[in-house]
This record gives structure tokens, C-alpha cells and sequence, in this order.
């Protein structure tokens, strides 16, 4: 069974999103790079929430 992958690196969603390496680490650290976490003693991105900001049209919406 293949385990898909949840998160990205910060280099992988800098790439992603056309900006540098250090750019993306300063948003993150200062909390403005979607999706973006502090685990351990790593930066890391969330798949869901960075491909939800680039693709807002295709988020699901539930409703009541």
C-alpha cells in the first residue's frame, strides 16, 4: 500500500509557488505562508491547506 504524502518542505512549496527558499521561510515563521507548521524542530507545509489557498474554487462546502 503507497502512503501519499501530507505535507511539503518548505523548499517543495516555495517551488510551488514560484517564490524563493527564504522567502518561504520568513512567511512561515511569521505565519503567512498557507498551511505552513512548526513540528519538532521543522518547518513544514500542509498539502491540503496550500493546494486549498492556490485552488479556492474547488474547496468543498458543506452545507446545512
Amino acid at each position: 500500500m503507497k502512503v501519499e504524502k501530507q505535507t511539503y518542505r518548505i523548499e517543495e512549496a516555495a517551488q510551488i509557488l514560484g517564490i524563493s527558499r527564504q522567502t518561504a521561510y520568513v512567511l512561515a515563521r511569521n505565519g503567512e505562508l498557507p498551511g505552513g507548521r512548526k513540528l519538532g524542530g521543522r518547518l513544514i507545509v500542509s498539502k491540503i491547506e496550500l493546494d486549498a489557498y492556490l485552488n479556492p474554487s474547488k474547496i468543498k462546502t458543506v452545507k446545512e
